[in-house]
């Protein structure tokens, strides 16, 4: 996984950014995604490259060039130290997501986050599925997770022991 960006690897954010313009959502973040299934869940990791390609879409759009500037405001409130992972999770009461934990598991070991948040009231769903949907955030400490190694990012509800599982492929990823 890409820390530090080369001028080359953030033109080619910009590029990207620039190039997917008219693509949806999950389409445009998937190589930062680990899907378990739409009744389920899908979870994502924050990399400067990604967020770099998102903002340049976001400025094509509105006809603008991502300025250097912008590019190192972008890098700048990325601090290098964490690991920002977001979990996006389905159930069927609203305060379902309440009781949920996170940790990562990385070739045996356990690392907690330094923040976590799980929102003690979850939204209805809107895409025609009966239940609620809610996005877990999690920040973990950079510095102990293998970067070119495979991570699975565990939510577990402490009421219920329900634990969901995402994996990322963690080298894989720009």
């Amino acid at each position: 996984m890409l820390i530090d960006l080369t001028p080359v690897q953030v033109e080619e954010a910009i590029a990207q950014g620039k190039a997917i313009k008219d693509v949806s959502l999950l389409e445009r973040i998937k190589e930062w995604v680990a899907d378990i299934g739409p009744k389920i869940g899908y979870a994502t990791v924050d990399t400067r490259f990604k967020e770099i390609a998102r903002v340049a879409r976001t400025l094509s759009l509105q006809g603008k060039e991502m300025s250097p500037e912008k590019v190192r405001a972008i890098l700048g409130n990325m601090p290098r130290g964490n690991l920002n992972f977001s979990a996006t999770i389905y159930g069927s009461t609203p305060d379902f997501a309440s009781s949920y934990k996170t940790f990562l598991r990385q070739q045996g070991r356990v690392i907690l986050p330094h923040y976590e948040h799980a929102p003690r009231i979850a939204a209805e769903r809107v895409d025609g599925i009966p239940g609620y949907v809610a996005t877990c955030i999690s920040v973990f400490p950079s510095g102990e997770i293998d970067l070119n190694s495979e991570v699975t990012l565990e939510l577990v509800a402490t009421q219920t022991k329900e634990e969901l599982k995402f994996i990322f492929a963690l080298s894989k990823l720009r």
